[in-house]
């Protein structure tokens, strides 16, 4: 047998299984405010040059995240981003190519919103 049927015999499977393959799975972003400042906007855009999205604490968070504070952005599209996150401040951070495809955690300190604010500004 070659290794395209063999393939597509595991891909059918999984199909017929449930398992989720590809496009439509979602994942989560935590982020775990260690820093001393709330983060008032988390944006995602695609890494294939998208756009910043909207404001993904929204109406669900509008007080934004305190310091000592954790929160868990659900329904994201599973794949690869850049993440904005805004400070009390005003001040942007950026990280950049993060892989979000099933939990990812981001940790939040003073040390990294310095030297992500320092990269775009």
């Amino acid at each position: 047998m070659s290794n395209f049927r063999i393939v597509r015999r595991i891909f059918v499977l999984a199909l017929m299984s449930g398992c989720a393959v590809g496009a439509g799975q979602t994942a989560e972003l935590a982020i775990v405010n260690g820093s001393s400042k709330a983060i008032n906007r988390v944006q995602l855009a695609s890494i294939k040059g998208g756009k910043w999205g909207p404001d993904r604490l929204g109406t669900q968070k509008p007080e934004g995240i305190a310091p000592g504070e954790e929160w868990t952005i659900v329904d994201i599209a599973a794949g690869s981003y850049d993440v904005k996150l805004v400070d009390s401040d005003d001040r942007d951070c950026a990280i950049y190519k993060v892989s979000i495809t099933t939990t990812r955690t981001i940790q939040l300190t003073n040390a990294v919103l310095e030297q992500c604010t320092k990269e775009i500004h």
